[in-house]
């Protein structure tokens, strides 16, 4: 594993044990691979807006895999987001419920294209992950 795994894991397990959570291990994996993805992001490396619901308009487009993949990633955006960067849309149109509602929305989707229960359990643990995030990026200075 890559230290920048262990790095993530040590901080998301010291989240978890402070706020008494329970995050599911497949859920818990996925996570550290989110966080772990997010250094090379360019979606999060550009500093620059997306519009969520560009990517949105995006997955209307594909085949049934390119509609999961970019729901994932719209899903996985905005959690990264919520999570790690809420400062960045406090001050916007949107706000935060707006991220909120489209990213449970695009696992809900993701989940109704692929069989796959990874997002009905993102869906179900999102906002539990995005309390998780937010300690882990108050905790480092990774993020700031």
């Amino acid at each position: 594993m890559s230290e920048i795994f262990l790095f993530f894991e040590e901080k998301i397990e010291s989240a978890l044990k402070n706020q008494k959570k329970y995050l599911p291990e497949d859920i818990r994996m996925y996570v550290l691979h989110l966080l772990s993805n997010s250094v090379s992001d360019p979606l999060i490396l550009n500093n620059k807006r997306v519009y969520l619901f560009d990517l949105y308009q995006d997955t209307l487009i594909g085949s049934n895999t390119e509609k999961e993949n970019k729901l994932k990633r719209l899903g996985d955006h905005t959690i990264t987001i919520v999570g790690c960067f809420p400062a960045s849309v406090f001050n916007t149109s949107t706000g935060i419920d707006y991220y909120i509602t489209m990213g449970r929305a695009a696992y809900t989707s993701a989940r109704g294209i692929s069989d796959k229960e990874i997002y009905q359990k993102a869906y179900i643990y999102y906002l539990d992950i995005i309390s998780i995030l937010h300690e882990v990026s108050d905790s480092c200075s990774y993020f700031d």
